[in-house]
């Protein structure tokens, strides 16, 4: 099963302005975004605190934002 990201995607826009100034401001470099976000690469728990704290995500709204199944 694969995750819908468009929630977590749009605050990272609506915050930043752009992916590659959000992967700036977490430390990772723009590639691995889109590695986590298509699945080719696990998303660890460290880079999922760290988006929470940039994005001012709180505890309870990680489901939303990082495990949410994909309705295809």
């Amino acid at each position: 099963m694969e995750n819908n990201y468009g929630p977590f995607l749009w605050r990272v826009d609506k915050k930043f302005g752009t992916q590659k100034a959000f992967c700036e401001a977490a430390g990772i470099a723009p590639n691995t975004l889109v590695n986590y976000i298509n699945g080719t690469t696990p998303m660890p728990s460290t880079f999922i605190m760290k988006a929470c704290e940039l994005l001012d995500i709180k505890t309870e709204e990680i489901g939303f934002y990082f495990f949410r199944p994909d309705e295809d």
